[in-house]
């Protein structure tokens, strides 16, 4: 979905913490792959943004959630 930049719906019923890993897992995957690129100037910073943008789709709707409001608080932690 994030390659082809779409929404997802995500059925989530007492799982948060495999959620959670799946998400953490994307956002390291993308934050090593801007290392790996290389140099400081400010072309560097922008390309490492948009990794880390295009690692996730455009919108993760869930449906069928059972967390609580820290799970909530700690997936919408992922927006900034």
């Amino acid at each position: 979905a994030a390659k082809l930049r779409r929404p997802v719906s995500v059925h989530c019923v007492q799982q948060h913490g495999p959620f959670m890993s799946v998400l953490k897992e994307l956002l390291e995957e993308a934050s090593s792959e801007g290392e790996e690129s290389g140099g400081n100037d400010g072309r560097t910073k922008v390309s490492q943004e948009a990794k880390l943008v295009g690692a996730f789709p455009t919108a993760i709707a869930m449906h069928s959630f059972t967390g609580t409001a820290h799970h909530v608080k700690e997936i919408l932690a992922f927006e900034k």
